[in-house]
Order: structure tokens, then C-alpha cells, then sequence
């Protein structure tokens, strides 16, 4: 009795199976959509499974430390450990190209400050001399706005909180998800390695510099990029929003 039961359950799917497949094949070579289903029915699909999966394969398997865009993982892990508190120290050396062009080096300082010798970074005042009432920013590194409603409210939440602990400030304004034409994305505009020395020059020229103050975002992530943007900046007159997508 249970061998014709067994039997009969194995025959049940077994049909099932050629059911959907032979459904899957007859939608494949009606549709007018996909050219490489019509050509190569229900096979075809699996090139769409595995371009899916290919974002998480090179992720894992295929691209290094520094290759990924926008962010690449050396970026990414430097932030999981300071989000849990784990500290920004790496062992056995870095991944960073310092041959290429445009590599950040600092050079070492023959007499650093001491902890407690340090000041702190004094207010930033904008409109000082130029308005009734000039607006005096705590922080010249701060967090910028971006997609709030794309992110939890946990997240929202730890933002908000996080930018309270620093004393900085939290943009409320939706900064937008960025997405434009790929064409637009890939052509138009610079990127701030270039505007930004091109905006502080283009001040210094026209005697602009010390009225208006200049407000930076993109890919500011870590300490070495926004000490980056202060160099880049003339140091202490600029104000840096961190970006945090």
C-alpha cells in the first residue's frame, strides 16, 4: 500500500513539474519583451538569475577591498567598527593605492599637539558682518541630508541622536535618492576632488573667500577625506556636512 501511495505522490509531482514547465515555455515564446526568452525559453531564465546574483558574487568572491563604487568595503568595514564601537585600528598593513593620482598623504608632523594640549575647534559664523543676525555653527563637520524616508526610523533615530552626542547638525531635508539618467550620472558635473579646490580658488580670485562660507557633501566618509576637504578648504573657513548614505 505504501509503495502505490509513494508511487502515486512521486507521479503527482513529477506531472506538476512538467505542468509549470510547459506553462513557463508557452508565456516565454508568446511574450514580446525579452528577446532571450523568446529565443531560449525557460533556460533563458537562468541568465536572469544569475545576473541577480552577480552583484553579490563580486562582492564576495570577485572584487577587492577598494574596487567597489560608491563605497568600497575597506570604507564600509572602517564604519561597521565604529558603529560598534570597535575603534578605526586595522592590522598587517593598508590596501590603499598610494601610488595612484590623487592619493591622500599627510605628512607627520615633527612636533604634534598634545591630548591636552589641544583646543577646541572654535564656532564658524556665517553671514558675520553681512546679516543682522549671522547663524554660529558648533561643528564644521556635520551630517547631511539624504533619503530619510529610503532608511528606518531606528535609523533616522541613531542619526539624530549620534549628531546630538557630537554636537552637530542633522540636515532635515531630503537630500534625494541621486538617481538620474545614467548618462547625467556618468558626465555631467565634477566630483568634489575637483569642484571643491575649484570653488575655494575661484573665491580666493574674485575676493570672495572670507564672506562666503562653503558647504561640502559627497562621499565624505572618513577622517582622512574630511581632513582632505578642510586642506582643500583653506582650513577653519568651511563648513564640511558629513555624508552619510
Amino acid at each position: 500500500m505504501m509503495e502505490v501511495l509513494s508511487y502515486g505522490i512521486g507521479t503527482l509531482i513529477a506531472f506538476a513539474i512538467v505542468l509549470v514547465v510547459f506553462f513557463v515555455f508557452i508565456s516565454d515564446i508568446t511574450q514580446k519583451k525579452h528577446g532571450v526568452l523568446r529565443n531560449y525559453p525557460v533556460v533563458g531564465h537562468l541568465r536572469y538569475f544569475f545576473e541577480q546574483l552577480g552583484e553579490y558574487f563580486r562582492q564576495y568572491f570577485s572584487s577587492g577591498d577598494r574596487e567597489e563604487m560608491p563605497f568600497n568595503r575597506a570604507t564600509r568595514a572602517w564604519v561597521y567598527r565604529l558603529a560598534k564601537n570597535e575603534g578605526g585600528t586595522i592590522g598587517f598593513g593598508s590596501t590603499y593605492d598610494l601610488h595612484q593620482p590623487g592619493a591622500l598623504i599627510f605628512v607627520n608632523h615633527p612636533f604634534p599637539v598634545l591630548e591636552e594640549e589641544r583646543l577646541p575647534t572654535p564656532a564658524l559664523a556665517l553671514g558675520e558682518g553681512y546679516c543682522k543676525e549671522p547663524f554660529v555653527g558648533r561643528s564644521i563637520v556635520n551630517v547631511s541630508g539624504m533619503s530619510y524616508g529610503a532608511i528606518s526610523a531606528p535609523a533616522v533615530r541613531s542619526l539624530s541622536r549620534g549628531a546630538a552626542v557630537a554636537g552637530c547638525w542633522l540636515a532635515t531635508g531630503e537630500g534625494g535618492s541621486g538617481a538620474v539618467p545614467q548618462a547625467l550620472a556618468d558626465h555631467m558635473s565634477l566630483s568634489i576632488d575637483e569642484a571643491l579646490p575649484r570653488v575655494v580658488d575661484a573665491l580666493i580670485e574674485t575676493g570672495l573667500k572670507q564672506r562666503v562660507r562653503v558647504v561640502a557633501s559627497g562621499k565624505i566618509v572618513t577622517s582622512a577625506r574630511a581632513a582632505w576637504a578642510l586642506c582643500a578648504g583653506q582650513i577653519g573657513t568651511d563648513l564640511i556636512f558629513l555624508i552619510c548614505k
